[in-house]
């Protein structure tokens, strides 16, 4: 008996392959997509985690306002425990000339170890055999392009470029930021320090032995170095004090040489003869050793000492990886996926696990008959329900396995392959998510075979001669609308009868809405999320900000602008808004004339009292119009109060923007700085214009809104590739489950369709007995996801939005329609399959009624 159950069984599950495939699908895209976004995050952290320890990146990094002394390098690894490398570079951002253009650059010296700190990983090229050789940065989009063999001259002295290298400081194929010129690093130049004599320090660099332990983007790695940060910041005052003395030591060296090179230019001009002579040198030393000479030298030393020490705090920066602005950056965009990944593959897991079980149900129910055979034929209860073990194990455990593989590997592929053209990534890892693969399958298995128990043992408890029989129809009840004569009586007899047989079988309405209104919701945030992307190329840079640079200069009053080229002085302070919990950094512009270059989107004009803040500071902060904020510059050590007049919009970075005479009551020692500029020029053209005003001795830098369009134009790029395949997965899911749903409500309604043949329905009219049914179940569930989908388009929104980087909250009208058409588009494919089984059914089977 048991041999021919067997037999029985594969031959059950030939018959029912159809509907097994579309578990199996149902389940491999369930549990696919869900491990797959899980695991994208953590294989970019792991990727990058892995190259950054290969390539020995930074734990820690120090700078100095006054630069650092050779010793502080030894004394720092004798006083901080742990230390595995410690390195100093000299570092300085200069204009230098490529190509025979202007660039901004940045100069690095140091030492070419291939385990060094940072170190670089040579693409293209040979390291430098001579001091006149040097390597570059290995250029990225924003740079400007070069070959090896052009030459680079820094300060007025000519160096071959003989290699591109890759650095892992440098990870992100976005441009990195200067305080010279337009703000934009065009390109980073290494000489070999071996070649130097370079006393000068800008920046040290550490790495600790017990950092390569931990995940660099884990907060284990981070309490670690901030642990190490606190015990290096302790050191600095001591050192501070020291680097002040040599210091001093410096200027006093470099003062006497001045002053006696004076002298002796002062006594040669009074007496010409004495030129070269050693009796000049007699009197020189003599006059050294006189109490006035010494007062006056040390008086000069004294005050070229205050004028250094006075002009700047005295301080150590002591950062950690999280300040490297490539390595932030990664570390954000890794979150923003993050944020994507636990919520969007959850709802599509729930989403695919409920039309699972709805279609194992189908499944067994439809198997009542057979049930009732084997039973009357003696089979135990427990052979008979292995039949639906099998078909629960077999299409979940292999749609388990094969979705955790295509989530583990190809769906991560695809993502990764993807921001490699936003970050050098040489290596993919992937991670295998244990917890997540077993715990995701381990429920898809658990909940189909436990309906499937309480299904096949409620089954298997009825009377052979109920399970023979087979159920009774669902009895015909009013309908909602049958109450309502004057709407019931105005409906067709075709429509009257959808309407009762939609909400008749409550079952398949229900699964119906969650099955197609889940998947439309999902396809609907997916178009939402590009519309809400998308805004800051087309708002922020041409409605929001209507001016194409910010140049900063030493004097308004010699304007550097073409007077062809709109353009008006402005106040311009960075700063922070301060918070008792969380600071927010903030550009400040001030001017009556704002509102010709910026629109405000608030409620109230802007004038000269205004104080407007953009719309995330007072989100953030919960701060409505009339309130205080607290607000610190960054070129004063003091800070201020203001009242906020109106709250304007906008996506990319924070401002407060303020009317003369509230900026001038507020700020009262500040003096117009910069003007804003609004060109009408594009691409080049724009970026030609910058250049030739840097070269005006007026102008100290430029910030350019082209350049952080095209910064966010590659991200935005990207950031679309995903939503494609959200939009996609999304379809594949509404097309299974329009599918499963459609093949049960047809096998549920065989015995009806060939009573309609019988009665006289001609096979157009029956098929569209059933679609119409089907056709209005989809397009309530279509209505049901686009209300949802608004809902939950905003809470993905939110949950990627970061302090300095928003977006928007408004679906545009052709989302709607993309996501309504292709619902329709996927459901009336997947119901067309349908129709050579319908026009099958036999008029026999209206016989085959309950007796």
């Amino acid at each position: 008996m048991k041999k021919t159950h067997l037999k029985y069984i594969f031959k059950c599950i030939k018959n029912d392959i159809a509907r097994l495939i579309s578990i199996f699908v149902i389940v491999m895209l369930g549990v696919g997509v869900l491990v797959g976004l899980m695991a994208s995050p953590k294989d970019l952290q792991a990727s990058l985690d892995t190259y950054y320890d290969k390539a020995n990146l930074l734990d820690v990094y120090i700078q100095s306002t006054i630069g650092f002394d050779k010793s502080d390098e030894e004394f720092i690894l004798q006083n901080v425990k742990g230390i595995e490398k410690i390195e100093s570079y000299y570092q300085m951002d200069e204009y230098v000339n490529l190509n025979s253009t202007k660039v901004q650059g940045r100069l690095i010296y140091r030492d070419f170890n291939e385990d060094g700190i940072d170190s670089l990983e040579l693409v293209e090229g040979n390291y430098p055999t001579t001091a006149e050789e040097v390597l570059m940065l290995n250029p990225k989009e924003t740079m400007g392009g070069y070959s090896l063999g052009d030459y680079v001259n820094v300060k007025d002295k000519n160096y071959k470029i003989v290699g591109k290298v890759n650095d892992p400081f440098y990870v992100a194929n976005q441009p990195e930021n200067t305080i010279i010129g337009n703000g934009v690093l065009d390109g980073v130049i290494y000489f070999d320090n071996s070649f130097y004599d370079i006393k000068d320090i800008t920046i040290i660099k550490m790495t600790f032995k017990d950092a390569k332990k931990y995940n660099t983007f884990t907060d284990t790695y981070k309490n670690f170095i901030n642990s190490k940060i606190d015990e290096i910041s302790n050191l600095s005052a001591e050192r501070l004090e020291v680097r002040k003395n040599s210091l001093r030591e410096e200027i006093a060296v470099q003062v006497e040489i001045a002053a006696v090179q004076a002298l002796k230019e002062q006594i040669i001009g009074a007496i010409p003869s004495l030129e070269g002579s050693e009796f000049l040198d007699k009197i020189v030393d003599y006059i050294k050793g006189t109490s006035s000479f010494k007062e006056q030298v040390e008086a000069q030393i004294e005050q070229q000492f205050n004028k250094v020490i006075n002009s700047m705090p005295l301080k150590w920066y002591v950062l950690s990886r999280n300040e490297v602005p490539s390595y932030y950056t990664v570390k954000v965009d890794i979150g923003k996926i993050d944020a994507i990944a636990n919520i969007l593959p959850v709802f599509f897991f729930l989403i695919a696990l409920l039309v699972c079980i709805s279609s194992v149900t189908r499944i067994v129910q439809n198997d009542r008959a057979q049930i009732g055979t084997l039973r009357s034929l003696g089979y135990s209860k427990g052979l008979i329900y292995v039949k639906y073990v099998v078909y629960g194990l077999l299409t979940t455990i292999l749609g388990s396995v094969v979705g955790v593989t295509l989530g583990t590997f190809i769906l991560p592929y695809v993502i990764m392959s993807i921001y490699q053209t936003l970050y050098s990534i040489p290596q993919f890892v992937f991670v295998f998510d244990y917890f997540a693969s077993f715990l995701f399958s381990g429920l898809m298995l658990v909940m189909i075979l436990g309906t499937i128990s309480i299904i096949a043992f409620s089954s298997l408890k009825e009377h052979v001669n109920n399970l023979l029989t087979g159920k009774a129809p669902v009895a015909g009840k009013k309908i909602f609308l049958e109450r309502i004569p004057f709407l019931w009586n105005h409906i067709s007899f075709k429509m009257k009868s959808m309407f009762r047989n939609v909400f008749r079988f409550k079952k398949n309405l229900i699964m119906m809405l969650i099955g197609i209104g889940g998947c439309t919701a999902i396809l609907l945030t997916s178009f939402g999320l590009q519309d809400s992307l998308a805004v800051i190329q087309t708002e922020q840079y041409t409605t929001l900000n209507k001016y194409d640079m910010i140049v900063s200069v030493e004097n308004v009053e010699e304007n550097p602008i073409k007077e062809s080229y709109n353009n008006t002085p402005i106040y311009y302070l960075t700063g922070n808004v301060l918070d008792k919990d969380e600071n927010i950094g903030v550009s400040i512009f001030g001017s009556d004339k704002l509102s010709d270059y910026i629109t405000f989107t608030g409620e109230n004009k802007f004038d000269t009292n205004s104080v407007v803040i953009t719309k995330q500071i007072a989100d953030t902060l919960k701060l409505e119009v009339g309130e205080m904020i607290t607000v610190e510059t960054n070129n004063r050590n003091d800070y201020c109060q203001m009242r906020v007049t109106d709250i304007t919009q906008n996506y990319i970075n924070n401002f407060i923007y303020i009317g003369e005479a509230a900026y001038n009551n507020y700020f009262k020692t500040e003096k117009m700085n910069a003007f804003l500029v609004y060109t009408g020029l594009e691409g080049q053209e724009l970026k030609d214009y910058s250049r030739l005003l840097l070269e005006n001795a007026n102008v100290l830098s430029i910030s350019s809104t082209s350049d952080m369009k095209d910064v966010y134009a590659n991200v935005l790029n990207n950031l679309t590739s995903i939503v494609v395949i959200l939009v996609l997965l999304s379809g594949a899911l509404i097309a299974v489950v329009i599918y499963n749903l459609t093949d049960i409500i047809i096998n549920e309604r065989i015995k009806e369709i060939a009573t309609l043949r019988v009665t006289g329905y001609t096979r157009r009219e029956s098929l569209m007995y059933i679609f119409r049914e089907i056709i209005f179940m989809a397009i309530l569930g279509i209505l049901i996801g686009l209300g949802v989908g608004v809902f939950f388009h905003r809470f993905v929104i939110l949950n990627i939005t970061s302090i300095g980087l928003s977006f928007g909250l408004t679906i545009q009208p052709l989302s709607y329609l993309y996501t309504m058409l292709l619902a329709i588009g996927f459901i009336t494919i997947t119901a067309a399959c349908f129709y050579p089984k319908i026009k099958k059914i036999q008029m026999a089977e209206a016989l085959k009624s309950v007796e």
